[in-house]
């Protein structure tokens, strides 16, 4: 994302489950912000968990909520973040 935060979609199992959610980390500041998005139709729309703020002091990490994946054609995930003191927004490329 840029001044020093990563914003990923990262996955794994929980409660037996293999899901993904979205993460911010690096320097972040509170009130930087962290949402997920998915699709079922391939990114014609989108549904977001979030967004989720930073709120335990700079260099904190934070997480959406997870979401379980499937494995069906046109269902895809995105992380989403937002920098406060840059006024930026930017998301990953779809996957899964």
């Amino acid at each position: 994302m840029g001044a020093g935060r990563t914003v990923t979609l990262e996955y794994g199992t929980i409660a037996g489950a293999q899901r993904g959610w979205a993460k911010i980390s690096g320097t972040t500041v509170n009130n930087d912000l962290v949402w997920m998005h998915w699709t079922t139709d391939g990114g014609s729309s989108w549904l977001q968990c979030g967004p989720f703020a930073v709120d335990r002091g700079p260099g904190t990490s934070k997480t959406s909520a997870a979401k379980k994946t499937m494995d069906v054609s046109g269902y895809q995930f995105r992380a989403c973040g937002y920098l406060k003191n840059a006024g930026q927004t930017k998301c990953t490329s779809p996957w899964w």
